[in-house]
């Protein structure tokens, strides 16, 4: 692992804390934006718009978060195969 990777897994681990945190998932992110701001969901359309902020910041794109997700789904069906057997 080069150390731009090791940055980049950093980086998206900060972000996937942040989501965790907030109570926000990867669906979320695109379906929650800025007409929201002032109706039912104006509080998880600001924790959404932090975290858009946050993933520019750090130069984390939508799909490294995407592609780690997998990657946990994936690893946690393994350990739950794993377990079983």
């Amino acid at each position: 692992m080069t150390a731009a990777e090791r940055a980049l897994a950093g980086a998206v681990s900060e972000v996937a804390d942040f989501m965790r945190k907030r109570g926000l998932t990867l669906d979320d992110l695109v379906a929650i934006g800025g007409q929201d701001l002032n109706g039912k969901l104006a509080e998880k359309a600001r924790r959404v718009e932090a975290c858009w902020g946050l993933m520019a910041k750090l130069g984390v794109k939508y799909a490294d978060l995407e592609h780690s997700e997998q990657s946990r789904a994936e690893l946690n069906v393994a350990r739950g195969f794993f377990a079983s057997h």
